[in-house]
């Protein structure tokens, strides 16, 4: 193990099992090929901050250009170039140290919470299972400039707390965290986190409580018991949030003028009504006939404009397919770009969860970051079959955030959760495991 002025070398622990599209392989977990690139974009973004401002990023590059593989003085020019096309690759090489017996590949088992089984069928001829090692593992870097082996030392193992490895990597999979012996390491505490509680080690219950988790903070969760009664229902806590804390200045927001007058006079609407008048308006009608203390159209305009409202829930990640299993109907979103623009087919998730086992259970971290600014002023067509009836937007950038939203579920949402306040919650039997894993989840869940 080499720790000296041109090496730094971690010892690392895998916490949940790795998704890996070469799981056949010999020794496949972990590679340079997928940890080099991100590391190298977390050090540009977090530690150098490179960020959108070009003539700032030419005063970084210049403070930094020495620490770029292949740079030299004679293609001083040709480099700031491939910097721009963000060609971010810095000078140091990366060794994985571990054992291949104690790697262990296996199947996926059909359902498995946070994963799409689907995912596979888009390309059968690859064979994805979980991997993971038996024991700690070596991570060694080496590297020519001292000043960057400081860096890398101090900023690895903070790399390590909000990024996780393979495929379904925000939802938790392939989390691996690095021990630390260095106080000099830049704490947890420093990024946007929550956090709640899993007791036990069974890996399939810890993906059921984070599934459960995001559900109901991204669309509520609602289960029938088959014959059309309900046996869990909670409201989205974004439907409140929108209702009683969103509002939007249409004049300081950074649009164009021409979107600005088609936001004057908007309303807030949920996008699953939008949805519901625009493709489902008899059932529409038969919620709105029924008196219910959790009217999902209570407090809202009748107003059927759909060009005045947003789309709020793919802020959160794009879903560009759901099932709508009540309706026995396929919804797809399609990008509608403006001229010049790339089509948007996937939205990262601005949330991604660090499950770390500590002791009898696991600490799940919540790490949060900005929603884009290019993901704001989008239009999406709503289609439902060969129906394309809806076009919603979302908001502009900066008016949703979502760190807003998490305060807001953890100081007015999750005790009525844990209540089961009629407000937010329809139960129907109080031993139901989902319901409890929902209870544990809100009763341990804080800021860190």
């Amino acid at each position: 193990m080499k720790n000296d002025e041109f090496h730094a070398t971690f010892t690392l622990r895998q916490h949940t099992p790795m998704i890996h599209f070469q799981a056949d392989q010999p020794g496949a977990l972990l590679r340079a090929s997928e940890l080099k690139p991100a590391f190298d974009n977390y050090l540009w973004r977090n530690v150098f901050k490179i960020g959108a401002n070009t003539e700032r990023n030419k005063i970084i590059f210049e403070e930094n250009k020495a620490y770029l593989a292949g740079y030299s003085q004679n293609r001083d020019k040709d480099v700031w170039q491939e910097f721009e096309q963000q060609n971010w690759a810095l000078d140091y090489r990366v060794r994985i140290d571990y054992d291949l017996d104690k790697v262990k590949p296996t199947s996926i088992p059909p359902k498995f919470p946070c994963f799409f089984g689907d995912m596979g069928d888009q390309q059968p001829s690859i064979t994805r299972k979980f991997t993971q090692i038996d024991g700690d593992f070596t991570v060694t870097f080496a590297c020519f400039h001292s000043e960057l082996v400081e860096v890398i030392r101090r900023y690895f193992a903070d790399f390590l707390r909000t990024k996780n490895f393979g495929l379904r990597q925000s939802k938790g999979f392939g989390c691996f965290t690095a021990q630390i012996s260095n106080r000099s390491v830049v704490p947890l505490q420093a990024h946007n986190a929550y956090f709640f509680r899993v007791d036990g080690l069974r890996t399939n219950d810890l993906f059921k409580h984070i599934e459960l988790f995001w559900r109901v903070l991204r669309a509520g969760y609602n289960r029938p018991d088959g014959q059309g009664r309900t046996v869990i229902y909670v409201k989205c806590p974004l439907f409140f949030y929108l209702r009683d804390q969103w509002h939007i200045d249409v004049a300081a927001t950074k649009a164009p003028e021409e979107f600005k007058a088609r936001m004057i006079g908007k309303s807030v609407q949920w996008d699953k009504r939008s949805i519901k008048q625009a493709y489902f308006s008899t059932e529409l009608a038969r919620q709105q006939s029924k008196p219910s203390h959790l009217d999902i159209l209570e407090g809202y305009s009748t107003q059927s404009d759909n060009d005045r409202y947003f789309l709020f829930r793919d802020l959160l990640g794009l879903s560009s397919e759901s099932q709508w299993k009540s309706y026995s109907a396929t919804i797809k979103k399609v990008h509608r770009p403006q001229k010049g623009q790339e089509t948007i087919d996937r939205f990262k998730s601005p949330v991604t969860f660090k499950p770390i086992q500590n002791g009898n259970g696991y600490d799940v971290y919540v790490c949060i970051r900005p929603i884009p600014p290019e993901f704001g002023n989008q239009a999406f067509s709503i289609q439902r079959g060969k129906e394309n009836r809806l076009t919603l937007e979302t908001p502009p950038p900066g008016s949703f955030k979502i760190t807003d939203y998490f305060e807001y579920v953890r100081k007015e949402i999750a005790d009525k959760i844990v209540d089961a306040d009629r407000q937010v919650v329809t139960l129907n039997d109080e031993r139901d495991p989902d319901w409890l894993k929902i209870v544990a989840i809100f009763e341990s869940f804080r800021k860190i």
